[in-house]
């Protein structure tokens, strides 16, 4: 899927690009409440990285929400960070819900 690892920083700049606010950011969202304009904010950051079939197929054309999800997990995978999801009913109609569940845990090192 990628060249090399995209770096901690680059995910974190383009999920304050999509209006959340960082990986610390524990609300629920669902794929509307992101913004499909900041394309041009975060794709440079993004697209070295990203082998040339896979930025061919994910990043150009048209983006949709549903893309949009699909390139944030790619990049929250490569980190063990995970997009929680959860399907609620709100005003009859039933509605994806995602979170960003960063756990991040200091590895503790031992010399017993």
């Amino acid at each position: 899927m990628f060249r090399k690892i995209p770096p901690l920083e680059v995910v974190e700049s383009v999920l304050r690009s999509l209006k959340l606010s960082g990986l610390s950011d524990k609300r629920w969202f669902s794929k509307e409440d992101l913004p499909l304009n900041t394309l041009e904010d975060w794709l440079p950051l993004v697209e070295p990285f990203y082998l040339p079939c896979k930025a061919e197929r994910y990043l150009h054309g048209t983006l949709t929400h549903q893309r949009l999800i699909t390139i944030l997990r790619h990049l929250l995978k490569q980190h063990n960070i995970e997009l929680k999801v959860q399907e609620r009913m709100m005003n009859g109609h039933k509605t994806t819900l995602y979170q960003v569940f960063y756990d991040h845990v200091d590895p503790i090192v031992r010399f017993d």
